[in-house]
């Protein structure tokens, strides 16, 4: 017991480590075994009492179970249960063809029957631990190179994403010179089947530029070139600025478009916020074919939610959590352009500002996103204004 104590404190103490010390310390081990296996065979000479006392089988059935508890104890080294068992087989084996009687033949034919019971057992126990441990390390061989390949595909997208971020402004200038070169031969063609065409190219153009657009923004998302620079500022301006852009589209589709009246003052990233209003409400006017869109604003205590609504075609329950996902569309129609970029970055972009995002829909009815943004003290009204402790008059 004392050597056995000192192996397997040695194994985890991490003096073993290679393979070929480890192979050395099963060898050890069943070295060990082998002489506990010899002192408990030799104890049947000593200890066994005679043939005929009842003592005798108390005492084979001990060493018999001494031996079965070995195979399963050690089952995982196939060698060491051998070398523990066998001495003690045979030394029990000679002390009873010690008395050489009939009894005594049959018990010997016991113990060996008993014996190679025991060792076919651990045979079966160490198959199938040694095919448990292969499998368990090809499960984690195949885990370390899924692994490794995904943190490859990772590592590509995000300098792809790195790429685009950096070549965005030379990849959107020919773009916008195209753009701006149609509008301007619009203007000088002559006849309307010309007119016609130059207005197509010009439509293309601007799609064309503000997928793109849409495309390296979400890419300067991904690469993380984006700062975040929060302050404090007074929300009306912005969502009338914002709302003013929109004006001419949502008439033009027959929407009414409800500005936001607050006098509330938040504390977050102004450009970063007027980006997620602008996607927010152009994703709103594209799928509501009658109606209104409405920014509303609610002033809580410590905070403020700001909302995009619309009377559009609505979102399935069980596809409110796709929504947000890039490149797709829930709602797909010809007439509407898009490639399903616009909420993907809206996500993005509140997820970096950490602006909690919610989306509320009813099937053919509308659909509410809402952002919930810190509230600031408006300089109007300081912190440091006492406060009132009266209690209101019943009424």
């Amino acid at each position: 017991l004392a050597l056995r104590a000192r192996a397997t404190a040695r194994l985890r103490r991490g003096e073993i480590e290679r393979a070929a010390d480890i192979d050395g310390w099963f060898r050890m081990l069943a070295a060990y075994l082998f002489i506990a296996g010899v002192i408990w065979g030799a104890g049947a000479f000593v200890l066994m009492p005679p043939l005929h006392e009842p003592r005798t089988m108390v005492f084979l059935l001990t060493l018999m179970g001494v031996c079965w508890g070995a195979a399963v104890s050690l089952s995982m080294t196939f060698r060491a249960v051998v070398a523990f068992v066998m001495p003690v087989t045979l030394l029990t084996a000679g002390r009873l063809a010690w008395w050489g009687s009939d009894e005594a033949l049959l018990l010997i034919v016991l113990t060996i029957a008993f014996a190679g019971f025991v060792l076919a057992t651990a045979r079966n126990y160490a198959k199938t631990i040694d095919t448990a441990l292969k499998l368990d390390s090809a499960n984690l061989i195949l885990l370390a190179e899924v692994s490794a390949a995904r943190d490859a595909a990772e590592q590509i997208n995000v300098e792809k994403s790195r790429f685009l971020a950096a070549v965005s402004h030379d990849l959107r200038q020919p773009l916008h010179a195209a753009r701006l070169a149609m509008e301007t031969l619009k203007s000088q063609v002559q006849g309307d089947a010309q007119q016609l065409v130059v207005a197509g190219s010009v439509r293309a153009l601007r799609n064309l530029e503000s997928q793109f657009d849409a495309l390296l923004e979400l890419s300067e998302l991904d690469a993380g070139a984006l700062h975040v620079h929060s302050i404090d500022f007074a929300l009306r301006p912005l969502c009338e600025e914002v709302v003013q852009e929109f004006l001419t589209s949502a008439r033009r589709r027959g929407i009414t478009l409800a500005p936001a009246m607050t006098s509330a003052w938040v504390h977050a990233d102004p450009q970063l916020f007027r980006r997620i209003l602008r996607n927010l409400l152009d994703n709103a006017i594209k799928y509501t074919d009658e109606g209104s869109v409405s920014l509303a604003v609610e002033d809580r205590v410590h905070e403020v939610v700001v909302s995009v609504s619309d009377s559009g075609p609505g979102i399935e329950p069980g596809l409110l959590d796709r929504v947000f996902e890039p490149y797709v569309r829930l709602h797909e129609s010809q007439q509407t352009p898009g490639h399903g970029l616009g909420l993907a970055i809206v996500a993005q972009l509140c997820q970096r500002m950490g602006i909690p995002i919610e989306v509320h829909s009813v099937p053919q009815t509308g659909t509410r996103f809402s952002c919930t943004l810190p509230r600031a003290a408006s300089p109007a009204a300081p912190a440091t204004r006492p406060r009132s402790t009266r209690m209101p008059r019943p009424r």
